[in-house]
């Protein structure tokens, strides 16, 4: 039996995720979901974007981890991901999540945004000669720059251009008012 014409691509997109579905469950079945790198691959050249790239994806979330462990420390969130020479990835809308674990649960420390950023996942590292800013969920603190290298291994951010950092000192708790 043949599919018509209107049913092949949406019959084609359903045959790829559910693929991926079995990678996935594979892969945290084993417990070797240690960067999500494997994933990512395979999400990133399988999955058509609207734009008509086969090799495009879109919504992409890329999770990095402490060592090892289960422990997530870092998302990589991207609007569109077009994979490039060497294992590396275009990453348009990019957003970076730090988080450090606490007794009642994970806490993000920072966020990192970029409109596009050069990703090498081998690496762990995000670059982009572009204007990024980073920020404390606090409000606290804020930087922003013209080209970035972030790695994950070391939290290490370098900003190379036009750095303008904001820091607010929160407000210290006002004394009691005396009664008379």
């Amino acid at each position: 039996m043949t599919l018509p014409r209107a049913l092949k691509l949406p019959a084609l997109a359903l045959g790829v995720l559910l693929a991926i579905g079995a990678v996935v469950w594979l892969v945290a079945r084993r417990g070797i979901w240690q960067t999500g790198a494997q994933v990512a691959a395979v999400l990133q050249t399988t999955l058509p974007g609207s734009s008509g790239d086969p090799a495009t994806t879109r919504n992409i979330r890329f999770p990095l981890y402490e060592g090892n462990s289960r422990v997530l420390t870092t998302l990589m969130l991207g609007q569109t991901a077009e994979p490039l020479e060497g294992g590396r990835y275009m990453i348009s809308g990019l957003r970076i999540e730090n988080y450090s674990q606490t007794p009642s649960g994970p806490t993000t420390n920072y966020v990192i945004e970029a409109p596009k950023c050069l990703l090498d996942p081998s690496r762990k590292v995000a670059s982009s000669d572009g204007r990024m800013f980073i920020r404390s969920t606090d409000g606290n603190f804020m930087t922003t720059g013209i080209g970035f290298e972030w790695r994950h291994l070391d939290s290490h951010l370098t900003i190379s251009n036009e750095v303008l950092t904001h820091v607010t000192r929160p407000e210290p708790n006002p004394p009691p008012k005396a009664k008379p």
